[in-house]
Protein backbone atom coordinates (compact mmCIF):
# COMPACT_ATOMS: atom_id res chain seq x y z
CA UNK A 1 0.00 0.00 0.00
CA UNK A 2 1.51 3.39 -1.22
CA UNK A 3 0.80 6.39 0.78
CA UNK A 4 0.30 10.00 -1.16
CA UNK A 5 0.31 12.79 0.22
CA UNK A 6 -0.65 15.21 -2.07
CA UNK A 7 2.38 17.42 -3.09
CA UNK A 8 1.35 21.15 -3.15
CA UNK A 9 2.82 23.07 -5.88
CA UNK A 10 3.36 26.19 -3.71
CA UNK A 11 5.09 24.40 -0.23
CA UNK A 12 8.29 24.71 -3.11
CA UNK A 13 8.26 28.08 -2.85
CA UNK A 14 8.60 27.93 1.38
CA UNK A 15 11.35 25.03 1.24
CA UNK A 16 13.71 27.34 2.58
CA UNK A 17 11.70 28.65 5.59
CA UNK A 18 12.20 27.92 8.93
CA UNK A 19 9.95 25.45 11.29
CA UNK A 20 6.03 26.09 11.03
CA UNK A 21 5.11 28.64 13.56
CA UNK A 22 1.56 28.21 15.07
CA UNK A 23 2.10 31.90 16.98
CA UNK A 24 -0.08 33.98 14.44
CA UNK A 25 -3.37 31.26 14.56
CA UNK A 26 -6.01 32.00 17.48
CA UNK A 27 -7.15 29.16 18.69
CA UNK A 28 -10.00 31.41 20.73
CA UNK A 29 -11.25 32.11 17.10
CA UNK A 30 -12.78 28.33 16.48
CA UNK A 31 -16.27 27.92 16.72
CA UNK A 32 -18.11 24.58 16.09
CA UNK A 33 -21.82 25.26 14.53
CA UNK A 34 -23.13 21.67 13.46
CA UNK A 35 -20.68 19.55 11.32
CA UNK A 36 -18.08 22.54 10.19
CA UNK A 37 -15.38 24.38 12.75
CA UNK A 38 -14.75 28.07 11.65
CA UNK A 39 -11.30 29.06 12.00
CA UNK A 40 -10.67 32.66 11.64
CA UNK A 41 -7.16 33.66 9.76
CA UNK A 42 -6.57 37.10 11.00
CA UNK A 43 -4.01 37.96 8.40
CA UNK A 44 -5.05 36.64 5.69
CA UNK A 45 -8.72 38.24 7.07
CA UNK A 46 -10.47 35.33 6.18
CA UNK A 47 -12.95 32.87 8.02
CA UNK A 48 -12.95 29.19 7.17
CA UNK A 49 -15.39 26.68 7.70
CA UNK A 50 -13.76 23.01 7.23
CA UNK A 51 -15.82 19.10 8.00
CA UNK A 52 -14.37 17.86 10.83
CA UNK A 53 -12.20 15.37 8.51
CA UNK A 54 -9.81 18.30 8.55
CA UNK A 55 -6.96 19.69 10.54
CA UNK A 56 -8.02 22.24 12.85
CA UNK A 57 -4.87 24.49 13.60
CA UNK A 58 -2.66 25.02 10.51
CA UNK A 59 1.20 24.81 10.11
CA UNK A 60 1.70 28.30 9.19
CA UNK A 61 5.32 29.50 6.77
CA UNK A 62 6.42 32.95 6.45
CA UNK A 63 8.38 34.49 4.25
CA UNK A 64 8.77 38.35 3.96
CA UNK A 65 5.70 39.73 2.53
CA UNK A 66 3.87 35.95 2.49
CA UNK A 67 2.50 33.86 4.89
CA UNK A 68 0.91 30.33 4.13
CA UNK A 69 -1.46 28.71 6.27
CA UNK A 70 -1.59 25.21 5.61
CA UNK A 71 -4.72 22.63 6.63
CA UNK A 72 -4.77 18.43 5.87
CA UNK A 73 -7.37 16.51 5.32
CA UNK A 74 -8.03 13.04 6.88
CA UNK A 75 -6.86 9.75 4.77
CA UNK A 76 -8.68 8.94 2.23
CA UNK A 77 -8.43 5.75 -0.35
CA UNK A 78 -8.66 5.80 -4.07
CA UNK A 79 -9.65 3.05 -6.51
CA UNK A 80 -5.67 1.87 -6.71
CA UNK A 81 -6.26 1.67 -2.69
CA UNK A 82 -3.65 4.17 -3.04
CA UNK A 83 -3.47 6.65 0.51
CA UNK A 84 -4.69 10.13 -0.42
CA UNK A 85 -3.85 13.35 1.64
CA UNK A 86 -5.87 16.07 -0.35
CA UNK A 87 -4.68 19.57 1.04
CA UNK A 88 -5.77 23.26 1.14
CA UNK A 89 -3.25 26.27 1.76
CA UNK A 90 -4.38 29.80 2.47
CA UNK A 91 -2.00 32.26 1.42
CA UNK A 92 -2.13 35.64 1.91
CA UNK A 93 0.81 38.34 0.55
CA UNK A 94 1.74 41.90 0.11
CA UNK A 95 0.42 42.90 -3.53
CA UNK A 96 2.06 46.08 -5.18
CA UNK A 97 -0.63 49.00 -5.11
CA UNK A 98 -2.09 49.69 -7.97
CA UNK A 99 -2.57 46.02 -8.99
CA UNK A 100 -5.29 44.77 -9.97
CA UNK A 101 -8.04 41.44 -9.59
CA UNK A 102 -7.49 40.32 -12.78
CA UNK A 103 -3.26 41.13 -13.03
CA UNK A 104 -3.08 39.52 -9.35
CA UNK A 105 -4.89 35.90 -10.84
CA UNK A 106 -2.69 36.00 -13.90
CA UNK A 107 0.42 36.32 -12.62
CA UNK A 108 -0.73 33.21 -9.70
CA UNK A 109 -2.18 31.02 -12.09
CA UNK A 110 0.66 31.61 -14.82
CA UNK A 111 3.43 30.51 -11.99
CA UNK A 112 1.87 26.24 -12.25
CA UNK A 113 1.70 24.56 -14.59
CA UNK A 114 -1.79 24.28 -14.53
CA UNK A 115 -4.27 22.82 -17.69
CA UNK A 116 -7.81 22.74 -18.71
CA UNK A 117 -8.60 25.81 -16.23
CA UNK A 118 -12.27 26.67 -15.94
CA UNK A 119 -13.79 29.25 -14.24
CA UNK A 120 -15.94 28.38 -11.49
CA UNK A 121 -19.21 30.40 -9.91
CA UNK A 122 -19.45 29.75 -6.23
CA UNK A 123 -22.10 31.17 -4.02
CA UNK A 124 -20.10 33.15 -1.33
CA UNK A 125 -21.78 32.78 2.44
CA UNK A 126 -21.85 36.49 2.89
CA UNK A 127 -22.71 39.52 0.48
CA UNK A 128 -18.85 40.39 2.27
CA UNK A 129 -16.71 39.03 -1.08
CA UNK A 130 -14.71 42.07 -1.61
CA UNK A 131 -14.55 40.74 -5.56
CA UNK A 132 -12.71 37.54 -5.84
CA UNK A 133 -12.29 34.66 -8.96
CA UNK A 134 -12.34 30.62 -8.59
CA UNK A 135 -10.86 28.32 -10.79
CA UNK A 136 -10.98 24.57 -11.38
CA UNK A 137 -7.81 23.54 -12.61
CA UNK A 138 -5.73 20.05 -13.53
CA UNK A 139 -1.81 19.21 -12.90
CA UNK A 140 0.34 16.45 -12.69
CA UNK A 141 2.38 16.26 -10.12
CA UNK A 142 6.38 15.04 -10.60
CA UNK A 143 5.10 11.14 -10.46
CA UNK A 144 2.97 11.92 -12.99
CA UNK A 145 -0.16 11.48 -11.26
CA UNK A 146 -3.31 13.84 -11.94
CA UNK A 147 -4.55 16.29 -9.67
CA UNK A 148 -7.60 18.55 -9.76
CA UNK A 149 -7.55 21.87 -7.62
CA UNK A 150 -9.62 24.72 -7.01
CA UNK A 151 -7.95 27.95 -7.23
CA UNK A 152 -9.24 31.46 -5.62
CA UNK A 153 -7.55 34.82 -6.08
CA UNK A 154 -8.87 37.60 -4.01
CA UNK A 155 -7.57 41.22 -3.01
CA UNK A 156 -8.27 42.11 0.88
CA UNK A 157 -7.24 44.94 2.73
CA UNK A 158 -4.51 45.47 0.17
CA UNK A 159 -3.21 41.83 -0.02
CA UNK A 160 -3.49 39.42 -2.02
CA UNK A 161 -5.27 36.23 -1.40
CA UNK A 162 -4.61 32.77 -3.23
CA UNK A 163 -6.32 29.57 -1.81
CA UNK A 164 -5.83 25.97 -3.15
CA UNK A 165 -7.38 23.13 -2.59
CA UNK A 166 -5.42 20.37 -4.16
CA UNK A 167 -6.39 16.58 -4.57
CA UNK A 168 -5.59 13.82 -6.74
CA UNK A 169 -8.26 13.54 -9.55
CA UNK A 170 -8.50 10.15 -8.60
CA UNK A 171 -10.65 10.94 -5.46
CA UNK A 172 -11.81 14.15 -7.13
CA UNK A 173 -15.75 13.25 -7.25
CA UNK A 174 -15.96 11.67 -3.98
CA UNK A 175 -14.52 14.65 -2.20
CA UNK A 176 -15.64 17.84 -4.50
CA UNK A 177 -19.16 18.18 -2.43
CA UNK A 178 -16.36 18.72 0.75
CA UNK A 179 -14.56 21.12 -1.29
CA UNK A 180 -17.75 23.32 -2.96
CA UNK A 181 -19.08 23.18 0.98
CA UNK A 182 -15.82 24.93 1.94
CA UNK A 183 -15.49 27.67 -0.82
CA UNK A 184 -18.81 28.49 -0.39
CA UNK A 185 -18.47 29.17 3.37
CA UNK A 186 -15.59 31.16 2.82
CA UNK A 187 -15.98 34.89 4.74
CA UNK A 188 -13.48 38.07 3.85
CA UNK A 189 -13.28 39.82 6.89
CA UNK A 190 -12.25 43.42 5.82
Amino acid sequence: MKLLLVPLLFLAVFSTCSAPSYDSFNIASIETPGTLETITLDSAHIEISLPRAWQRKPEIYEKPGVTMYHFRRQTVYDSEARRIIPNLAVFAEEVPRGVDLIEYSVAKRTQAAYRDMSSVKLAWATPGDPGSLCYLAQYDDPAGIAHKVYLVHALVNGKGIQIIIDGTESVFDMLDPEYRLILGRLRFTQ
